[in-house]
């Protein structure tokens, strides 16, 4: 438990808003029926987002305000990690296809495909700056349009 909670007070070591947020759950024993039905998602389409199975721009800024509010999460660690989940989600970039983590039985294509999507991984984990800049221009419009809109329905509601 206590160690639950000195990692809820490091937000920068969560990878995605959703793990955050599926802590945060966990460590003050908040029923997430309660919080689907408050903010009108569906239990399994929850479940889905806290598994990091759903793009946090498909989701959208609307809902995730309304999450965040119930939640009364800070705004500056939620915008934090909405960058660094955008970021994640653009790169398709997931645990189960990080580093050595493939089928060997499908040849050495996938095999490239799983390092390469390891090391962008890696690289984001050790320097959290330099991936950021290294963007392309789609994902960072994305990422301040999604924020603007995240905003303006945070403040609004």
């Amino acid at each position: 438990m206590q160690n639950r909670r000195n990692k809820l007070n490091n937000p920068k070591s969560f990878n995605s808003l959703w793990d955050y947020i599926k802590l945060f759950i966990r460590d003050n024993s908040i029923d997430t029926d309660s919080i689907s039905q408050y903010c009108k998602i569906e239990a399994t389409l929850f479940s889905q987002l806290l598994d990091n199975k759903i793009r946090v721009v498909d989701f959208g800024p609307k809902k995730i305000a309304q999450l965040v509010k119930y939640l009364n999460l800070k705004i500056e660690v939620v915008r934090d990690l909405l960058i660094k989940t955008i970021w994640l989600n653009e790169q398709n970039i997931t645990i189960k296809e990080a580093m050595a983590r493939y089928d060997p039985n499908k040849g050495l294509d996938h095999k490239d495909a799983s390092m390469s999507s390891g090391l962008k991984e890696l690289l984001f984990k050790a320097n959290k700056v330099k991936p950021l800049e290294q963007l392309n221009p789609n994902t960072e419009q994305i990422t301040n349009n999604f924020l603007i809109e995240f905003d303006k329905y945070y403040r609004n509601s």
